[in-house]
């Protein structure tokens, strides 16, 4: 498993950042916290898959749930760093971000 390296996830990324949990809350509002810009979960987990999109199964492996609950915890107070995480924990906390959505980014009736 690759291991994550640069960029804004070396450390607690600012982009938008408000110290505001963001998990769980309807997508509008947290971009709404995060200044309009796309909430701090969302883009240091996707500049981390993005660097490592060559790594197979990066949505299909399972991580033990503990680790993305507790990680999600630390970055959503911005206490988190995304060097040295596997690209399917990252993964997984992206997933995590948008399961708890409580509005759903494809409704059910957009599907035939």
């Amino acid at each position: 498993m690759k291991r994550t390296q640069g960029a804004c996830h070396e450390s607690p990324c600012k982009i938008g950042a408000t110290n505001q949990a963001l998990f769980g809350k309807p997508l509008e509002e947290a971009i709404r916290q995060s200044n309009g810009q796309i909430p701090h979960p969302v883009q240091m987990c996707c500049n981390v898959i993005e660097e490592n999109i060559e790594t197979e199964g990066i949505y299909k492996v399972n991580v033990a749930t503990r680790k993305p609950e507790e990680y999600a915890r630390k970055v959503d107070t911005y206490q988190a760093k995304m060097d040295d995480r596997d690209v399917h924990e990252v993964a997984s906390l992206l997933k995590g971000f948008l399961n708890r959505l409580p509005i759903p980014l494809c409704l059910p009736t957009s599907y035939p």
